[in-house]
């Protein structure tokens, strides 16, 4: 999706799935910490009210290669 460059477009999206009985969603593309709130709000605002975003490597600190700590997640 992008980040945050297709929120308009997850909304949409979100809010049919939503109107439709689908209880989950899972965005995914150039996800990060610093937009993964923005993503989550968008989803719960459409009406979705469970979200599993894929944060893939964005949360990997490459030096020693674990997760890193103390996120906050918005």
């Amino acid at each position: 999706m992008g980040g945050e460059k297709s929120l308009p477009e997850l909304y949409a999206l979100a809010t049919t799935a939503a109107r439709h009985g689908m209880t989950l969603i899972e965005p995914t593309g150039g996800i990060s910490l610093d937009n993964f709130g923005i993503i989550l709000q968008t989803c719960l605002e459409a009406g979705v009210p469970r979200v599993m975003p894929h944060v893939y490597s964005s949360i990997i600190d490459p030096q020693p290669a674990i997760r890193a700590p103390k996120t906050s997640f918005g």
